[in-house]
């Protein structure tokens, strides 16, 4: 059996181990060894400094997945919020909001009853407060449609911001912790 002979990577104390062997103790300090060999020289590594090595290694694994899957859900949630835009006046677009759609309606609505009542008063031909009437209709329709979009949108952004949280506690349970940020803007709602 060939034996070579090599240093303790702890102690420095000289140890004979077997050619073909990979791992030894060192008899003097206890301390656990790989071997390991190029072409011109064989030494010791300590095993706990591989370990906490592939640990370390293996937790930065888990940060850039866990990156990567928040950017992908960044991503999808930017697509997704494009869908629940809408266009105001000037032609600005913003996220819906239940209150302006409810006050925006109920303003259409104000007016249209206006409307109604005035050309009613001034005994207009039937269609002046028919128009009124529809005014009205269309006010109710938009307000309440404006008003489900913010729901939606809300419902949307909360599923969003957990399907998040998800990620980030997953990654934090695989690799010790990292902090969570909200590209959403806002805490969940």
């Amino acid at each position: 059996m060939n034996a070579e002979t090599v240093n303790c990577n702890n102690c420095g104390a000289p140890l004979s181990v077997p050619a073909a062997a990979k791992y030894a103790t060192c008899a003097h300090c206890g301390t656990q060894l790989a071997i390991r060999r190029t072409e011109s020289v064989t030494y010791t590594e300590k095993l706990d400094s591989i370990e906490r090595r592939t640990e370390e290694i293996a937790g930065q694994v888990a940060r850039l997945a866990q990156d990567s899957e928040l950017d992908r859900l960044d991503r999808q949630w930017a697509a997704e919020q494009e869908q629940f835009m809408v266009r105001d006046s000037k032609g600005n677009r913003s996220l819906p909001n239940a209150a302006m759609s409810l006050m925006t309606g109920g303003f259409m609505a104000v007016f249209g009853l206006i409307w109604t009542i005035g050309a009613a008063s001034m005994r207009s031909p039937g269609f002046v407060p028919a128009f009124g009437v529809v005014f009205i209709a269309l006010a109710l329709f938009i307000g309440v449609a404006g008003y489900r979009k913010a729901q939606d949108y809300q419902a949307a952004r909360r599923q969003y911001l957990r399907r998040r949280a998800n990620v980030i506690r997953q990654g934090d349970d695989a690799s010790g912790g990292i902090e969570p940020s909200d590209p959403a803007g806002g805490a969940p709602s």
